[in-house]
């Protein structure tokens, strides 16, 4: 059994919901401000006009009444669009300058996400950029208006009929196309497009077409949705999105070739523009069986009531969009999860949050009612370590063995700013702890917890070495507000944590960290050039500590796109730092084994606290 981070999963998908709020709409912000000095006005940032003409790369003919949009990667969230006429031109304004790729929202379309690696944590893991200047149009804007072509390729077609083993047609069930030319299977989403998003679901005639398919290796799963009540989803249907995006529920699914294996399925070779059709999939009947356990703490055997348990297929625990079922313990800590078929499954258990701490004496707590700001009083509770148990089931029903959840432990204590800090400048959001655990190749971003008055506390964390930083902002990088801030020490009784980690047991407590924020953050800038000495603009940068505790931390690493001028800007704290450059076949952004990888060959750059000279690179064949 392995033990898994309890942790709040507060991040939600956020890459797919940029890519969604591109194409949908914008989001205008407003802040009311206090009665505070104005500050200086920032000169604005230039922006121009790109115009031009949106064709098929195949005929010339114009993609007309098409939605585009400019995007650039990583995703951000600044993408601007517009729509095609009936001649297929376009204009869109108010753009910076910068490199950019096209992105054409048309059914049948290649489009940039496609080649993007996008599953449960949330923010994409990977892209292939190298595959995406391939299949989309690169524009660049550099200091003027642009008149560009862009050029719309079509991808590669799979349809067919999904039906049951009674020849009735199996409707609004759920497609998965899965590329398996990668090391690991990718579900694949080939259109953002009201077409593309239906196109997940058989019709009333149990048929689907599912178009925009970059070249390559593909397998075909079908599966029903709705096959338990919403009770018993372990993610609730949120705004419609699960349904919109193919969630399936259901534990049983049929790949093209008959099997429920992903390894025993057929695979399609996808080619641009052509169509591989009557790929037909009939639903395998499954036999149904009962499978039933219990929950216990393991410190003194008591059964958890309330604990939830959530079985997954091993082959989709990490696909995006892929829906799980759950139940909760009774009383006596007793669960029965019905109508499982035959498979290989992952049992994850998280404990119940409402078990008092044996003993333990009510403490004062901040009370949410504002007219009566009085303390009120809260029992301590215990904070149980989630929980991983592969099963198989095979032939019968199952009674699985006592899962006993372990105490968790935690890591507690201070966080220090300067005196020019203010709630204020930080938009009132709170300062964020980031944990990874030792041998974790890229922390999750749920692993977080946030600072308020001055203390933060991580709980339900499981035996083993930890990792921390801190940053100011939100979940997805630094708030400008607070960009003039870094983190200058994490200490435990005066030792070191910002390189190297803390070993901690089960149920351990450990107190007194101290984050130290200090104000004098370093700015400037990267400029990659060729060895003539020319500007190398579009090309992919990554800026990290040469402590390599910090390369598996996302925030620590600071990617991006050179402009036009070759330049990327950084703002980091000061220090020193390695200049990867991206190969291309590289995937983006970097992994710590990559990062590992370039270290040796990287150039070494230190950074000093305010405005630094701009740092040449030279790409090197």
């Amino acid at each position: 059994m392995t033990a898994l981070p309890k942790t709040k999963c507060w991040v939600f998908r956020s890459t797919v919901i940029l890519l969604i709020v591109a194409a949908c709409t914008t989001l205008t912000l407003s802040q009311t401000k206090g009665t505070a000095p104005p500050e200086k006005e920032e000169p604005p940032i230039p922006t121009f006009t790109v115009r031009g003409r949106v064709v098929f790369d195949d005929t010339d003919r114009p993609v007309r009444r098409s939605e585009i949009s400019l995007m650039q990667f990583p995703v951000r969230g600044e993408q601007v669009g517009s729509a095609t006429d009936r001649e297929g031109r376009f204009v869109i304004n108010n753009v910076r300058s910068g490199v950019y790729f096209a992105w054409v929202n048309s059914p049948g379309i290649i489009a940039p996400f496609a080649f993007m690696k996008i599953n449960e944590n949330g923010p994409e893991e990977a892209m292939n950029v190298k595959a995406i200047k391939e299949y989309c149009t690169e524009v660049i804007v550099n200091g003027s208006d642009v008149n560009v072509t862009i050029h719309a390729r079509r991808g590669g077609i799979i349809s067919g009929k999904v039906t049951y083993s009674d020849g009735d047609p199996a409707i609004n069930a759920i497609m998965a196309i899965i590329r398996r030319n990668e090391k690991e299977p990718v579900r694949v989403f080939a259109g953002l497009s009201a077409a593309g998003l239906l196109s997940a679901h058989t019709d009333d005639r149990g048929r689907y077409r599912i178009s925009g398919l970059p070249p390559g290796e593909y397998v075909v799963s079908a599966s029903e949705k709705n096959t338990v009540m919403k009770e018993q989803r372990a993610r609730r249907d949120m705004g419609g999105l699960d349904s919109l995006f193919g969630s399936s529920d259901s534990l049983s699914v049929t790949y093209y070739g008959g099997g429920n294996k992903i390894d025993d399925a057929l695979k399609l070779e996808v080619e641009a523009n052509s169509e591989l059709a009557d790929i037909d999939v009939v639903l395998a009947d499954t036999t149904p069986h009962a499978v039933r356990g219990s929950v216990i703490a393991k410190l003194d055997q008591i059964p958890l009531a309330g604990a939830t348990v959530v079985i997954k297929r091993k082959d989709q625990t990490d696909w995006f969009a892929q829906n799980n079922q759950q139940v909760r313990t009774d009383e006596q800590g007793q669960w029965i999860l019905e109508d499982v078929p035959d498979g290989v499954y992952s049992l994850q258990v998280t404990g119940p949050d409402d078990i008092p701490v044996p003993g333990a004496q009510p403490k004062p707590a901040a009370s949410d009612d504002d007219d009566d700001p009085s303390s009120v009083k809260q029992v301590p509770t215990r904070k149980f370590v989630a929980n991983e148990t592969p099963i198989t089931v095979a032939g019968g029903d199952l009674i699985v063995d006592p899962i006993a959840l372990p105490e968790g432990a935690s890591i507690s204590g201070t966080v220090e700013t300067p005196a020019s800090f203010s709630p204020e400048k930080a938009g009132y959001m709170p300062v964020q702890i980031n944990w990874r655990y030792d041998g974790e190749n890229l922390a999750a971003p749920r692993n977080s917890a946030f600072a308020y008055n001055g203390t933060f506390s991580i709980e339900g964390l499981h035996e083993g070495k930890v990792y921390l930083t801190a940053a100011l902002g939100n979940a997805y990088g630094l708030d400008s507000t607070v960009s003039n801030y870094y983190v200058k020490s994490i200490t435990l009784n005066g030792s070191d944590l910002m390189r190297r980690s803390i070993t901690i047991a089960e149920g351990q407590s450990i107190k007194n960290v101290h984050v130290v924020f200090a104000e004098g953050q370093a700015k400037g800038s990267i400029r990659l050039v060729d060895a003539e000495g020319k500007p190398v603009s579009g090309q992919r940068v990554a800026v990290v500590s040469v402590d390599e505790a910090k390369w598996s931390f996302g925030r620590e690493i600071i990617s991006g796109i050179t402009d036009v001028q070759g330049n990327m800007p950084v703002t980091c704290a000061p220090g020193e730092y390695l200049v990867i450059v991206a190969s291309a076949d590289d995937l983006w952004p970097p992994s710590a084994e990559n990062i590992g990888r370039h270290s040796q060959t990287a150039q070494h750059i230190k950074l000093n606290s305010g405005a630094n000279q701009p740092v040449i690179v030279m790409l090197t064949p």
